[in-house]
């Protein structure tokens, strides 16, 4: 499978300026031949959205832009971040939402299921985690979508771990055969290293290759550095 990172620069709430980028990224993917194009996380909405999440017209304004994302998924598979509602009474009413397309359809959606509170992050403010978490098959291959922050529950990027859960060990218990995370990570001096410190080490423990797409780029005080990678198990 021949898979294309899309380590593109959304603008928060440009919904037409960010589907117009996507659109053209898939385009060239094509072009390359490419199976499947990987965007990264929210890059329909843009992020982070913050109190923009409230409005009630910014989400559907989203949800707008990704049926048009739809649209362009002819004969190549696409996976993009947007906001989901989430139908339930109980809990957040949003989801941080990663939809896999496929021939002008969502196949299927994946949620975030780890919400970074602290830093710059306020994630639990707006989202509710996933309840589950499911593989995706394509072309005779099984993998998982997990988004950014879904990486970060090994042990050994953290002092005091701060998660209970880990999504990347449950999709490799379904059987995922590599894990695609699609991410917002913002820069600081030591986060490069400790990334790929995190990625590759994923990738050895649980011996799947990852193929991770980060947004580039800046958003009102957050700089996204991207360095988009793909690391094996060996």
């Amino acid at each position: 499978m021949k898979i294309a990172l899309a380590q593109i620069n959304p603008t928060i709430g440009a919904f037409k300026k960010n589907v117009e980028k996507i659109r053209l990224f898939i385009e060239q993917a094509k072009d390359k031949n490419a199976d499947m194009v990987v965007f990264p996380e929210m890059s329909v909405a843009g992020y982070p959205p913050r109190e923009l999440l409230e409005r009630p017209g910014f989400v559907m304004d989203n949800l707008k832009a990704l049926d048009d994302v739809i649209e362009f998924s002819q004969d190549i598979a696409v996976i993009v971040g947007f906001v989901d509602v989430n139908p339930d009474k109980n809990g957040k009413p949003l989801f941080n939402a990663a939809a896999f397309i496929y021939n002008g359809k969502v196949v299927s959606k994946h949620y975030k299921s780890l919400l970074p509170s602290y830093d710059v992050f306020d994630e639990h403010r707006y989202f509710e985690p996933a309840h589950t978490v499911s593989t995706v098959k394509y072309q005779g291959i099984r993998f998982g979508i997990t988004i950014c922050e879904d990486i970060w529950a090994l042990d050994d990027v953290w002092e005091r771990p701060l998660y209970r859960a880990n999504p990347v060990e449950e999709l490799v218990n379904h059987g995922a055969e590599f894990i695609v995370n699609m991410s917002a990570s913002p820069f600081d001096m030591d986060k490069i290293d400790k990334r790929s410190f995190l990625i590759t080490s994923l990738s050895k423990k649980y011996k799947v290759p990852f193929v991770y797409v980060n947004q580039v780029g800046g958003n009102d005080d957050l700089i996204f550095d991207g360095n988009s990678v793909v690391a094996d198990s060996t």
